[in-house]
């Protein structure tokens, strides 16, 4: 689908407000025509106009409550997405450092790897048995690199799985 084809607005979300926007004005052209015709002077018109004060007063303490709920509403929302955030933060800390761990046991595997062909090349080369000795405890340090490593990792792994997922949790 071409870009230029796609619609730019979408009216019909607001065909409601824009009915309720029109029938408000129109009412309120109807009656203040209404109000010319059957008042004709303005001390009656204010009269008229003075019964209403009282659900005006009512109409702004209820825009100001509506407005204290929204300022609420909004506060909480700030709060859980400060959470998810820190939650984020929390868990993107412990992948890099799986992933360092997951490097580096890599490497150590690489190296083990790259001593056993050597070790089985000293063994067909007929090599000292003191180089062979010497081969065999590297492989062996590289072996306890790996086994720390691993550990390392699956306490990491863990930790990740005791992260809180609640608000409540956090606090």
């Amino acid at each position: 689908m071409p870009i230029l084809s796609k619609k730019i607005f979408n009216w019909s979300r607001y065909y409601t407000i824009i009915i309720f926007v029109f029938t408000v004005v129109f009412v309120q052209l109807i009656a203040g025509l209404l109000l010319i015709k059957f008042l004709p002077t303005w001390e009656d018109r204010g009269a008229f106009g003075e019964m209403f004060i009282v659900v005006h007063t009512l109409f702004d303490g209820l825009a100001f409550v509506a407005l204290v709920i929204t300022i609420l509403n909004q506060q909480s929302e700030i709060k859980s997405q400060n959470f998810e955030t820190q939650r984020v933060i929390i868990v993107q800390k412990t992948l890099v450092e799986v992933l360092a761990i997951t490097a580096q046991l890599n490497a150590q595997y690489s190296i083990l790897d790259s001593r056993n062909r050597s070790h089985d090349r000293s063994l067909a080369n007929n090599l000292s048995r003191e180089e062979l000795n010497n081969e065999i405890e590297s492989i062996g340090e590289i072996e306890k690199q790996i086994s720390t490593s691993t550990e390392m990792l699956k306490m990491l792994l863990s930790d990740i799985k005791k992260i809180p997922t609640d608000l409540e949790e956090l606090a």
